[in-house]
């Protein structure tokens, strides 16, 4: 996969081909064939294992937050996720380009578990200050906040990231009717 990364960025979707990548890795096309049958298949695979990263990232994060007040660790979970996006953001915007023409394709599932799993932890944690009926609702609807307005602000072009979290750790708060 690691090749498969390095052409991609540095040659873009159009210079991303399977022969490409069997030369970077040092494999014969055959070879290439057997594991990833086309450069969807590659590229697939590539989102699969960006997710798994981020989510593992994530909840380590949520699972690590300092624990201060609801509000800081929402923060501290938001701010470990960007860095871990901005690690490689050429990647990322390539990948995230070709991500609803292959979303149907992709296993989300294991990644999305463990993030709602550390959610849920979080959330349980302030139990006594947030004012929701079903946790693990919440828990799923807390990612679609962060989801939905980090996508806003990547479209507008925002760079104050900042500004960006604090915005929606204030959606993140009021959804949960929460005593930050």
């Amino acid at each position: 996969m690691s090749a498969a990364a390095h052409i991609l960025e540095d040659r873009g979707l159009k210079g991303f081909n399977t022969n490409a990548v069997a030369v970077r890795a040092g494999v014969s096309i055959g070879s290439l064939y057997q594991y990833f049958p086309s450069k969807d298949a590659i590229l697939v695979a590539l989102m699969e294992q960006g997710l798994a990263v981020f989510s593992e990232t994530l909840a380590e994060a949520i699972d690590g937050a300092p624990g201060d007040s609801l509000g800081e660790d929402l923060k501290f979970m938001l701010q470990m996720g960007l860095v871990s996006h901005l690690r490689r953001p050429n990647l990322v915007k390539l990948l995230e380009d070709e991500f609803q023409r292959l979303e149907g394709h992709i296993n989300k599932a294991s990644s999305h578990i463990a993030v709602r799993a550390a959610m849920i932890r979080l959330l349980g944690r302030y139990g006594n200050r947030i004012h929701i009926d079903n946790i693990e609702i919440a828990a799923q609807d807390i990612g679609a906040i962060a989801k939905t307005l980090m996508s806003a602000a990547g479209e507008r072009g925002d760079t104050d990231w900042d500004t960006v979290i604090d915005r929606i750790v204030r959606a993140m708060l009021g959804y949960l009717d929460a005593k930050a």
